[in-house]
């Protein structure tokens, strides 16, 4: 049967009404309404009431009703047909009418529903977005047009270190020092003119620190345009801010990129997605969301199909299952704070960290899941660049080391590929070198390449080879696809490799480029300007120690030709008389001008050499002889087309005779000249080297003045260029005085040597702090008061070492200390360290236990099943446990237990095995002893339980004896008693009446103290039967069988839902009867009494408390409340035996549950219950 509600019936009750009372002002105004002509004028009102009121159908019901009514009450039968024939006409018009106007209202109606549940939607949805703007990441507050604080949430707050309420209406700039409030009222007139912007800004902390933030604001305006204020998203990166400080001093050449990172490290306001909970669908995604998908980010779709599109990895790079992904964790109701992930979508990867919570539901708005995004891709890349960076220029620095120490030229040719191709993660590195004839170049190092193709293989120098396009070109070269590279199609060498990507640099040489460095890869990669100036910054190292080698050999030609001057004439020698006659000229002048002997004898220069060169030789000659003393002079000379320079030593001396001679001897220099040039040009490239400040260099004096000093060392020490300038950076002021004993004997070093050997120091930096260095030097040469330095900054090496020797320390303090014999082992499975309490326990030094020496002291019998112990698990690199006798040093054998466990590296190296041993001598002597008394106690048990089970059997005898014996009498006096107080009621007076009713009350008291009694002896011995008990149910049963005994009582009860738990109901029952009894027993003084039973929950039991608001107890006598017998308050204040509680300990006992009280005098008192959770068990 279909009932109609009320509500639905109400809207045609007041249609019925509506046409009620339109038909009765047509019968009241019917004179009217015959005039007008217009029966249905009246009944349109009815039909607009009711459709307005209730809508279509209340609408239709009034149009036909009054259809109806007008019919056979308006309308006269008697008219004729043509008055029938108009009147069906109106009444169709007005049916009509009548229905049009109901879909009119009905549509007017539907309108207004929706709209106002549109504005109950709206006002939710601001008050939501209004919650993510307080609970947001970044900072956000709104100002008026004056610059006044209107609005903040939670986090700028945090931010500036104030509260909201400290903020609001206050002016912005209170929060600015003076010269941040130009800034920012330059950026309020900008945001008058409508202006969106976003900018590094920083603030005043309410301590009084800078606060850098990056700051997007957007101006508020009015419909009209009028600006009103502006709304301002800020976000923290003080700490970005001091990781930037951080980079440049650490990374000097960086400081032309500067602009370039804080441009990479300012991020836009964080992404957001709102996701719907369960279906993990996304209902809203904000503009930042949008330009992290590249697009608009697809909504109202399920979660499945965004995994088509987007999916994302772990730090691992491994793909991150569906049911995993962020929007679905947080949609099954988990919080995410600072999950980080890599997403991948068609426009890219990006590294995101990811904060997400679930906004309860609010004003009728289902629960929303909120995903706040922080994109993390920049800082990601532009730390691994630095990384690379970093690298790069250790690598650059290490080369640049060893190529100054000297090191063999092929050794570090050899070196370069190797770690240049592990830097730029490259499989090919290869170093050509241009053969004499310029028509081809020599792989002469490198790595990847095929066996044997190193130091035979080599590459055409013409333009269809990298290398030859790279030295015609003499530029940098980068390859992104060689297999679509039109510079070039080669050479067959790379084609063998598969290469597809790779750059290439000359390496400069003095007349003509040494060769070709170059990398390549299989795989296409994108080379950036920064490996181009890596690789030639390695270059430049190669090419440098090059032409130093080349250098360094014609110098070494040079002192040998010194050589064998000294011993076979190796300098041009003669002897001429004061006519300039020559009289003697060895061998090297005679080779030198391809003239033998005979032609030089007797000749002057005139004679031998062109007259403009005979006549300068001619005049040195004269003035030495004219000056009498020895002169050193430079003199040229013009042989075979080529000019000749000389060092000529030339003195005058006197034979016995008297004659006057001039003696001379000239060095061909002419080489040295060429060398001469050639250091210059080396100086360039060291000069290049000095700016690339790949590690700090400076020139200075030994008077403590810095005469030159590149970018690194000045960022190094925390000075400017104009400091240097201004002669504000002296190494001798900046050195602490501990050091300048250090610094003297470099400088005597130097003095002596040309070099000083590496040692480390420190500088003060300008603001007071210290650096540690690394500083190698050498004599300027020419300059024996001047110097170049090396200097390298270990401020990090430095703090890992301190950490590491801190380790160190306390690991050995520890292990000293320890109670425990401990060792170590190598991977060579020999000891390699003993603690001392091992040396003191075995009396030996560390190295006779060393190696193997250790196993010396351990027991024959035992040693070679310890040996293969250690030598399987060592195999195995497993831990392992053996006990075995060894020899203490007063040279009795103690039982020892010896654990040991491998040691790894961080990355999963095999490092060697620690372990530890304790004296188990005691324990192995105690369980020697323990088996046998195990023996004995269990012939003692067998008797002690043969004698229980006696007296068992005896106390339930006596049990039952004095049940039996003790009742008889209580039931004769209670009888008599009884007897007497009927027959002598009349004949006693008032006193001995109470004497009766006190004997009478004291044998029922006796009687259920024997009953009692009895129940407490058999609850030690029934047997328990454990079911599932429903102890909801059990409570209920409890309190109605109590209620009955309590009529007039004014008792609120309040039950909690209690859990099902496993035990004997019926001693279960007894325990609760026995709580709930108390409760209502000790509260019966109270007016209106309380009592609470509930329960807890632990991992191991259920916790169930009887609570009341009654008498209550001392605390200080809780531990006899359990005890038989034991009353704290007395029989006339509340009667009882003291047996009760006494019981319920044993039930719960037997139970393996706990009992226990809390209480306050006089303000009621709580008692606790546990039962074990055995439903796994049972």
């Amino acid at each position: 049967m279909v009932r109609a509600t009320q509500s639905q019936m109400q809207p045609y009750g007041v249609a019925v009404l509506a046409v009620g009372l339109a038909m009765l002002l047509m019968r009241l105004l019917n004179s009217w309404v015959t005039m007008s002509h217009s029966p249905f004028l009246m009944f349109f009102g009815a039909v607009m009431v009711s459709a307005w009121y209730g809508g279509m159908g209340a609408g239709l019901f009034a149009t036909f009703l009054s259809a109806l009514l007008s019919t056979y009450f308006i309308d006269s039968p008697s008219h004729g047909l043509a008055f029938s024939l108009s009147n069906s006409l109106r009444l169709s018009v007005f049916v009509l009418e009548g229905i049009l106007i109901s879909g009119l209202c009905e549509t007017l109606l539907t309108t207004n529903r929706q709209l106002q549940v549109s504005v109950r939607k709206l006002r939710e949805s601001e008050e939501r977005y209004r919650r993510v703007l307080d609970t947001a990441y970044e900072g956000i507050w709104t100002v008026d047009a004056q610059g006044q604080i209107n609005y903040v949430n939670q986090r700028i707050a945090e931010i500036l270190g104030y509260t909201m309420q400290n903020m609001l209406a206050r002016p912005m700039f209170d929060f600015m020092d003076e010269e941040a409030q130009s800034e920012a009222n330059h950026y309020l007139e900008r945001q008058q003119q409508g202006i969106k912007e976003q900018y590094d800004f920083r603030f005043r902390h309410q301590d009084g620190s800078s606060v850098w933030a990056i700051v997007s604001t957007s101006p508020i305006c009015s419909e009209t345009g009028e600006f009103q204020g502006a709304i301002a998203m800020i976000t923290d990166v003080s700490e970005r801010k001091r990781a930037e400080e951080s980079l440049r001093e650490q990374a000097a050449t960086l400081q032309n990129q500067q602009s370039w990172l804080e441009s990479v490290l300012n991020f836009l306001p964080s992404p957001l997605l709102l996701i719907e909970p369960g279906t993990a669908r996304v209902t809203f995604a904000n503009q930042a969301a949008d330009q992290m998908a590249g697009g608009e980010f697809p909504k109202n779709k399920p979660s499945e199909e965004y995994h088509t599109v987007y999916y994302c990895t772990d730090a691992k790079g491994e793909r991150i299952p569906d049911d995993q992904m962020p929007g679905v964790r947080v949609a099954r109701g988990e919080q995410l704070k600072g999950f980080e992930m890599d997403w991948h979508t068609p426009e890219g990867i990006r590294s995101l960290i990811i904060f997400a919570d679930t906004l309860s539901p609010m004003y009728g708005h289902p629960p929303t899941c909120v995903l706040v995004f922080q994109d993390i891709s920049e800082r990601k890349r532009v730390e691994q660049a630095l990384e690379l960076r970093l690298q790069q220029q250790a690598i650059v620095a290490q080369l640049s080391q060893r190529a100054l120490s000297g090191i063999e030229l092929s050794t570090l040719i050899d070196e370069v590929p190797i770690l240049v191709a592990q830097s730029l993660d490259v499989e090919y590195c290869k170093v050509l070198e241009l053969l004499p004839d310029g028509k081809a170049l020599l792989l002469r190092s490198g790595v990847g390449w095929h066996p044997g193709l190193v130091g035979h293989a080599t590459v055409g120098s013409e333009t269809h080879s990298q290398a030859g396009y790279t030295l015609l070109s003499s530029q940098p070269v980068i390859v992104e696809d060689l297999r679509k590279e039109t510079r070039f199609n080669g050479p067959p060498l790379l084609h063998e490799h598969q290469v597809i990507s790779g750059m290439s640099v000359i390496i400069h040489g003095q007349n003509r480029p040494f060769g070709v460095f170059g990398v390549h890869t299989t795989r296409k990669q994108k080379f950036s300007q920064n490996d181009i100036n890596f690789l030639q910054a390695v270059a430049n190292v190669l090419a440098i120690a090059i032409e130093r080698k080349r250098a360094e050999e014609a110098m070494r030609e040079s002192q040998e030709l010194f050589e064998r001057f000294m011993s076979h004439a190796p300098v041009v020698a003669f002897i001429k008389d004061e006519q300039g006659r020559f009289l003697y000229v060895n061998s090297l002048l005679e080779r030198t001008w391809n003239r033998p002997l005979a032609d030089w004898l007797g000749k002057t220069d005139f004679d031998l050499f062109p007259a403009e060169q005979a006549q300068q030789w001619r005049d040195n000659d004269t003035a030495v002889l004219a000056g009498d003393k020895a002169v050193q002079l430079l003199e040229t000379s013009v042989n075979q087309d080529r000019v000749q320079s000389w060092l000529s030593f030339k003195f005058p001396f006197i034979d016995a005779s008297g004659r006057r001679f001039l003696a001379g001897m000239s060095l061909d220099i002419s080489d040295r000249k060429r060398l001469e040039d050639e250091l210059r040009q080396s100086e360039a490239k060291f000069r290049r080297l000095f700016d690339a400040n790949i590690v700090g260099i400076i020139f200075s004096d030994f008077s403590g003045k810095i005469l030159e000093a590149n970018d690194a060392f000045l960022e190094m020490v925390g000075y400017t260029r104009e400091d240097l300038h201004a002669g504000r950076v002296c190494w001798d002021t900046m050195t602490p005085s501990e050091y300048k004993p250090l610094d003297e004997l470099a400088i005597a070093e130097l003095r002596t040597s040309g070099v000083c050997t590496a040692f480390e120091k420190e500088y003060i930096r300008q603001d007071g702090s210290r650096v540690p260095v690394l500083l190698i030097g050498a004599l300027l040469e020419g300059e024996p008061e001047q110097a170049v330095s090396f200097i390298l900054d270990l401020s990090d090496r430095k703090q890992a070492l301190a950490e590491l020797r801190e380790s160190e320390s306390r690991f050995r303090n520890m292990a000293d200390t320890a109670p425990v014999l401990i060792w170590m082992s190598g991977t060579d499975k020999l000891c390699n360290y003993f603690n001392q309490p091992w040396l003191d326990f075995t009396g030996r030094t560390m190295e006779q236990e060393f190696g193997n020496g250790w196993a010396e002291g351990v027991h024959p019998d035992d040693y070679q099943r310890c040996l293969n112990t250690y030598m399987n698990a060592f195999d195995a690199r497993q831990s392992f446990r053996m006990d075995y006798r060894l020899r203490r040093f007063d040279g009795e054998y103690r039982w020892v237990l010896d654990t040991g466990i491998p040691r790894f590296t961080p990355d999963g190296g095999f490092l060697g095995y620690i372990g530890s041993c304790i004296d188990i001598s005691d324990r192995v002597l105690a369980e020697e002893e323990v088996v046998k008394l195990n023996h004995s106690l269990e012939q003692r048990v067998k008797e002690r339980t043969a004698q229980l089970e006696a007296a068992n059997q005896e106390l339930e005898s006596f049990s039952y004896s004095v049940s039996h014996d003790l009742r008889a009498p209580l039931r004769h006096i209670n009888g008599f008693v009884d007897l007497l107080q009927k027959q002598a009621a009349t004949t006693l007076d008032e006193r001995s009446l109470r004497y009766l009713s006190i004997i009478t009350e004291t044998t029922k008291q006796a009687g259920k103290l024997v009953d009692d009694l009895l129940s407490f002896s058999r609850m030690g011995r029934t047997e328990m039967r454990y079911i599932k008990v429903n102890m909801t149910l059990l409570i209920q049963e409890v309190k109605r069988d109590i209620e009955q005994d309590i009529c007039g009582r004014n008792i609120t009860w309040q039950i909690e839902d209690l859990p099902q738990v496993y035990g004997d109901p019926s001693m279960l029952r007894l325990v609760v009867h026995n709580l709930i009894d108390n409760a209502v027993k000790y509260t019966a003084k109270r007016d209106r009494a309380e009592i609470k039973i509930g329960s807890t929950e632990t991992e191991d039991e259920f916790v169930f408390f009887v609570r009341d608001n009654g008498v209550g107890f001392d605390m200080r006598y809780v531990h006899k409340l359990f005890g038989v017998f034991q009353r704290l308050h007395s029989f006339q204040e509340f009667e009882g035996t003291g047996i009760g509680l006494a019981n319920v300990k044993r039930i719960i006992d037997r139970h393996k549950g706990r009992t226990w009280a809390e209480s306050v005098v006089k303000k009621g008192a709580s008692f606790y219950f546990s039962l074990p959770k055995l439903n796994n068990k049972i």
